[in-house]
């Protein structure tokens, strides 16, 4: 199996050398790699919603440490612009700098690397994907730093050409809004006729206004959300979930229980934050 993933990659096998192009913040917690190749040929598309692996040398301890981190952008074919060639992954810097700690690689990422520095990328792959010119209605839920492999998926549905009449519903949690990734890109895709979006805040402050900064305060709750947002009146939606595992299992299992079949539940596995 693992021989046929490669041989898919067709000329790309092992590490590839991408320079930091960009680093952009998204929130307090999560900053945005833009990565080009160094040899400047042009990237491979992939499926939004896949991964990339990256690796960095930990001087430390002598070694490389590779992690995975969900590509948070559309493929090079669907980015605007003919000239753009990057991938962008969008890191949550973890607590913790200690070698036993999580967050060793997400430190480094954020403190030590700037634009220009170099990592080192493999193929994407992942089995947690959705195909654009699919029209299958889309419930893409997720909490924290799970919702980059969804702004993947929405920003590869949304530049679609011709443009998609998908029917899309995001249902997103996040602690606070100065940790909630991607605000402005959840404003922008909340005003197409096609995707509604509900968004949860743990602890909203006195400066965000309910209906506008968030839908409900407290975590996801699908009794909240509602069947006509969940698309439960659909038998072909299909749900997307990611996030820390606890809310995988009981959104999985909130879903099972209103009637949704196991196979058009997907969940992407995040491990420990690294």
């Amino acid at each position: 199996m693992e021989h046929q993933i490669y041989e898919a990659f067709e000329n790309w096998s092992g590490w590839r050398r991408f320079k930091i192009a960009k680093k952009v913040p998204e929130s307090s917690e999560i900053t945005s790699f833009y990565l080009t190749p160094e040899d400047g040929v042009v990237l491979p598309s992939f499926l939004p919603g896949q991964y990339i692996s990256l690796q960095l040398f930990i001087p430390k301890l002598g070694v490389y440490q590779p992690r995975q981190y969900s590509l948070s952008d559309a493929p090079p074919s669907q980015q605007s612009g003919s000239s753009e060639n990057y991938y962008r992954i969008s890191v949550k810097k973890e607590s913790g700098k200690d070698v036993s700690m999580p967050g060793l690689i997400s430190n480094m990422l954020h403190a030590d690397f700037k634009e220009g520095d170099i990592v080192e990328l493999t193929h994407p792959t992942g089995e947690f994907f959705v195909r654009v010119e699919e029209e299958t209605p889309l419930v893409l839920i997720s909490a924290g730093v799970g919702i980059t492999p969804m702004i993947s998926i929405l920003n590869s549905i949304l530049s679609k050409t011709p443009s998609s009449s998908r029917r899309v519903s995001l249902i997103h949690g996040a602690h606070a809004s100065e940790v909630r990734a991607f605000s402005n890109t959840l404003k922008r895709v909340a005003q197409q006729p096609n995707v509604q979006t509900t968004l949860f805040l743990t602890t909203p402050k006195p400066e965000d206004a309910e209906g506008v900064d968030y839908d409900f305060a407290g975590r996801v709750d699908l009794e909240k959300v509602g069947a006509e947002r969940l698309l439960l009146g659909d038998g072909a939606a299909n749900y997307y979930v990611c996030g820390p595992n606890s809310f995988m299992a009981d959104v999985q299992k909130g879903l099972l229980d209103r009637g949704v079949s196991q196979d058009r539940v997907h969940l992407e596995i995040f491990g420990v934050g690294n």
